[in-house]
């Protein structure tokens, strides 16, 4: 198989991803408008392991192939060694930055922080 009709093989693959990504955010969308926020908040609670069970896969593979990655991208591009290296450097950092931003806003850690610790509650009498 050629390189140019694996790009667009590709490339196919990845404009039905979306068409079919975004035929489900409409039919969730629909559902979510006729279920009404009590529903929707159930389901949410439902699903919260199964998300965080995808977040974690999606993190694994993305630090996990990170140097496969890397490799490929530099075949492709022809970079040149120090930018590959460069490249393959920077994977800590951005499992670092993916472990923070999961922290702060998905697991709520700095509302908590605010709530508890910069905000206490107010006693009463």
């Amino acid at each position: 198989m050629s390189a140019r009709r694996l790009l667009s093989t590709l490339g196919l693959g990845l404009a039905l991803l979306a068409a079919l990504m975004m035929l489900v955010g409409l039919v969730l969308g629909f559902w979510a408008y006729q279920a009404g926020l009590p529903a929707v908040e159930r389901a949410l609670d439902a699903a919260k392991p199964y998300l965080a069970a995808w977040r974690l896969l999606v993190f694994l593979i993305l630090i996990g192939g990170w140097p496969r990655w890397i490799d490929v991208a530099a075949r492709r591009r022809r970079w040149p060694e120090t930018k590959r290296r460069t490249a393959m450097a920077l994977r800590w950092r951005a499992a670092a930055w993916l472990l923070v931003i999961e922290a702060l806003f998905v697991q709520n850690v700095g509302g908590e922080f605010a709530r508890n610790w910069l905000l206490p509650a107010e006693e009463g009498p």
